[in-house]
């Protein structure tokens, strides 16, 4: 019987009988043993001797490159701070963004193209680049330089001035704006029956990106595609960010001659799932075809929007307010009978709106050419409305032509904020040079989520102590707190002026005010009565002189005068 082992060893050192044949081959030797040999104990192999021998050789995978195309928003305040949003390519599961010169932020994986993030508030002031990789894994990263802009609060007003607002119209929403920046065709001459290529250069002028771009042709009557559809998709368009796109049409044989109105239709979306609308025209110039007849078509009425007034001009949740339409007939031919449909067939698209003591449909007997009217309609927002643009359509129906029109009414609704303040507990009355505790309270008497940043107290009547905190979100139901002190420098009503700041539904940031009154009741001043003074005493504001002493003859004369019932 004959006993065969094969090791693996770089080198081995042992004593064997001759008659025992070894043989080595590049470290690999087979030793035959026979029945009668033995083994010594010394031949014994360490378990290091093969340790080395599982190392894998397997190359490790490899990440594709991070691509960054923009951020949004490009500024932030730094009172609130709030959400960054990352757009690009070959993002992973895991990837972080990083504000550069300060840390990593708290991020979330939204897809391989997006991530947002949350920037805290607080950041020191100034320009940032933001990075995004992998964190601590080693991977691939990339940096937009300088995109990204921490401001500071903005100045408060002088307390001289009144302290109602200002009305303004005008207004700024956290939303992209799509509008059509410059339109070419060619050729640059149009002929009815022609074919031609019409360039449009897309401008998001808003502050929000949008997504999933819906452009077509609002009707045929002046132009039909030349071929395919009359639709175009973009998947995309930054803020600020222009993107150009053509379309391939045919003038109809009919086309008046002269300036047209080339009517689109977008729609699009922001990242939140949002829709929006706009109905932008183009001009087109149309000249006589050669072939085309001297006869001018049929004349027809048109009835276009011009401006529209809203009053008041802010609209909240339960708002009622008037709706003013200006209205005019830019055809060619009286309209006559022509019925004005709010919110579409039936009031089907009037939510979260209501007419009141009227239905959707105007009635207007005649419009001119060249006319304008104004008709005014009082309506009322939904109790339960949420923060939004809401778009009115309005349909225009003609009883001398087929044709009908149709405008579209934006209304914005803002959901203002239910906060009370106050004391949480009684302060007492306060005296003048004493510390006074102010322990302030926020609560959230509505019902929806208020992103609440800081909470801050002041007072023209002396330096508050510990005058700010952050609070963060309050649900409705929810309160927070601020325990200040003040040492009051005067007597009488003493004002605590408390500031609130919060994001409203359009991600913009807002003040919430508040005055409060504590008694200071200050030292007592001193009277006139029974104070001495040189001469005398004082005695109801008035020095009393006291009595001269009298000599012996005096009183002598007195007692005599006593005795003689002559008086003293």
């Amino acid at each position: 019987m004959a006993l065969s082992l094969t090791l693996m060893m770089p080198r081995l050192a042992a004593a064997a009988p001759a008659s025992e044949p070894i043989a080595a081959r590049n470290g690999r030797f087979t030793l035959q043993i026979t029945p009668t040999a033995t083994i010594t104990p010394t031949a014994t192999l360490t378990p290091t001797a093969t340790a080395t021998a599982t190392a894998s050789n397997t190359p490790q995978p490899t990440n594709a490159p991070i691509i960054l195309t923009a951020i949004e928003p490009g500024r932030m305040s730094t009172e609130t701070g709030g959400t960054l949003t990352v757009y690009g390519n070959n993002f992973q599961p895991g990837s972080v963004i990083r504000v550069v010169g300060y840390g990593v932020l708290q991020t979330t994986y939204v897809n391989n193209e997006v991530l947002t993030g949350v920037v805290p508030p607080g950041l020191a002031l100034g320009r940032y680049n933001i990075q995004v990789g992998l964190g601590a894994q080693d991977g691939p990263n990339k940096v937009l330089e300088g995109v990204f802009e921490i401001y500071g609060p903005t100045p408060t007003a002088a307390p001289t001035q009144t302290p109602s607002p200002t009305p303004t119209n005008v207004y700024v929403f956290g939303q992209p704006q799509i509008a059509i920046q410059s339109a070419r065709t060619s050729p640059t001459n149009l002929t009815p029956g022609q074919p031609f290529e019409l360039t449009l250069e897309l401008a998001n002028r808003g502050n929000w990106t949008a997504i999933d771009i819906e452009l077509e042709l609002q009707s045929a009557d002046l132009a039909i595609p030349a071929t395919g559809s009359s639709v175009q998709i973009l998947p995309r368009i930054g803020v600020e960010e222009v993107v150009t796109t053509t379309l391939s049409l045919v003038l109809r044989d009919n086309a008046a001659s002269g300036p047209q109105n080339l009517v689109f239709n977008i729609d699009f979306f922001d990242i939140n799932g949002r829709d929006y609308n706009t109905q932008p025209a183009v001009g087109l110039n149309i000249g006589q075809g050669a072939t085309a007849t001297p006869t001018p078509g049929p004349a027809e009425p048109r009835l276009v929007l011009t401006t529209y007034e809203v009053d008041p001009a802010a609209l909240q949740p339960g708002t009622r307010f008037e709706l003013k339409l200006l209205i005019a007939n830019v055809g060619d031919e009286t309209a006559e009978d022509v019925l004005l449909t709010l919110g579409g067939s039936g009031g089907a698209q009037l939510t979260p709106f209501a007419l009141v003591n009227s239905g959707n449909v105007r009635f207007i007997e005649e419009l001119v050419a060249d006319g304008m009217m104004e008709v005014v309609v009082t309506m009322l927002v939904d109790g339960t409305a949420a923060s939004g643009v809401y778009n009115l359509p309005l349909d225009f129906s003609y009883g001398n032509s087929d044709r009908t029109d149709a405008q579209v009414v934006n209304l914005l609704v803002e959901k203002a904020p239910q906060l009370q303040v106050g004391f949480y507990r009684s302060t007492g009355p306060g005296f003048v040079g004493q510390p006074l505790d102010l322990p302030v309270e926020v609560v959230n008497i509505g019902r929806s989520l208020i992103n609440v940043s800081t909470l801050t107290i002041t007072s023209p009547g002396g330096t508050v102590e510990n005058n700010s905190i952050y609070i963060g979100p309050l649900d409705g139901g929810t309160s927070g707190s601020l325990d200040g002190l003040i040492v009051p420098e005067a007597g009488g009503p003493l004002e605590i002026n408390v500031t609130v700041n919060y994001l409203d539904d359009f991600n913009q940031p807002q003040l919430f005010e508040e005055t409060l009154t504590v008694q200071v009741e200050g030292p007592d001043e001193p009277g006139e009565v029974g104070l001495e003074g040189e001469d005398g005493l004082v005695v109801d504001g008035e020095t009393a002189v006291p009595p001269e002493e009298e000599s012996f003859g005096q009183l002598l004369w007195r007692f005599i005068r006593g005795l003689l019932g002559l008086g003293s």
